[in-house]
């Protein structure tokens, strides 16, 4: 890819982060493009995505491929699934 074209791609990212698109009524979030690798590894946090999801937990996604969780006032993050289903398993399974 050409340096202009590096340029315009990081402009419109970064324009996209500070403003609100939006279409018929509907949000559009941009992102930059994931490579297949990466997305392969997201998909491995999906199970505790959705059991965080289920309890109304606040989660966010980081890159490369980890997972940032808020908790009370604690911010945690887990580079592994296994490492974040510990976590829920002993803190907020319980609950």
């Amino acid at each position: 890819m050409s340096e202009m074209l590096m340029q315009q791609k990081e402009a419109a990212l970064h324009w996209a982060k500070n403003h609100e698109l939006k279409y018929q009524g509907a949000v559009i979030k941009v992102y930059q493009d994931l490579s297949t690798a990466l997305a392969k590894k997201w998909a491995t946090f999906n199970g505790i995505k959705q059991a965080l999801y289920q309890k109304n937990m606040r989660f966010y996604q980081l890159n490369p491929a980890r997972l940032r969780v808020i908790y009370g006032d604690d911010v945690l993050t887990f580079d592994s699934p296994d490492e974040a289903q510990k976590f829920y398993d002993q803190r907020i399974g319980k609950e």
